[in-house]
């Protein structure tokens, strides 16, 4: 309740633009950075960047966070069916259970033991569109990997996008005002989320499909309960002890059958 979840999205991404560019600093060959794909991609990222985060602050207005945590994770949904459609990247039908199951574990370990949590029409709609432009971001760099410098990239795309946020009045007063406590959890934030978590899984598609990648990412929610509980000392609940067992189920379905087919991926 300290400040905006804008202007936190703004804190992070103003971090993670620092932690990338130090990393794009270094030397590295022929980076094509001024290549008409490299180009496209950073400004088509900038876009998706600032649309997605800034839907995803306003789903939060009202809907529960662990609600819109589940709807934003349907963005496999959408990379699977856009890698059919634009990669020609065809799922096993193991696949399919596979991201059936992990979505119900992702309900269950977001239910509340009380009840049912608030759901509002609009909040659902914003969680959608969120997920919708992280699911392109994901389609997009599965096409253009091999054309792009990663790195590069998401340093353009994360300074572009915290020009953009630092544009809105008030914005930049508001940071100036930020306390060093909140300025610490947004570094952890940054480090873990649009540095470390976008380049890996940008790597990651030079390997494996966009779907096979987007649904490994879905075990995000049980590693944070486990970190939460070894960290900090939170006891789970029966439902997401029994939601992040069902996640794993998912994910490991068409993993296993991926390491039979394709030992080297």
């Amino acid at each position: 309740g300290e400040t905006s979840r804008e202007l936190v999205v703004l804190a992070i991404m103003l971090v993670a633009a620092v932690l990338n560019t130090v990393t794009a600093a270094r030397p590295r060959r022929a980076a094509p950075w001024r290549s008409r794909v490299m180009l496209e991609t950073i400004a088509l990222f900038t876009v998706l960047t600032l649309v997605g985060n800034l839907a995803l602050a306003a789903s939060l207005r009202s809907l529960d966070a662990g609600v819109a945590s589940v709807l934003n994770q349907t963005q496999i949904v959408f990379v699977a069916v856009g890698g059919w459609l634009t990669l020609g990247e065809r799922s096993s039908r193991r696949f399919g259970v596979g991201v059936l199951v992990v979505l119900a574990g992702l309900v269950v370990m977001r239910l509340p033991e009380d009840g049912a949590p608030a759901v509002a029409g609009a909040g659902i709609v914003w969680a959608l569109a969120a997920a919708l432009c992280f699911a392109a971001i994901h389609l997009w760099t599965r096409r253009v990997i091999e054309r792009i410098a990663p790195v590069v990239v998401n340093a353009a795309r994360l300074w572009l996008t915290v020009l953009a946020l630092v544009c809105v009045p008030g914005n930049l007063d508001a940071l100036q005002g930020m306390s060093s406590r909140l300025w610490l959890l947004c570094a952890g934030a940054a480090l873990a989320g649009p540095f470390l978590s976008r380049l890996s899984i940008m790597y990651a598609v030079r390997y494996i499909t966009a779907s096979q990648s987007a649904l490994i990412a879905l075990l995000a929610p049980v590693v944070a309960f486990t970190l939460d509980y070894a960290l900090l000392g939170a006891t789970p609940s029966r439902l997401q002890v029994l939601g992040a067992a069902v996640v794993l189920l998912g994910v490991a379905l068409p993993v296993l059958e991926l390491a039979r087919r394709e030992p080297s991926r």
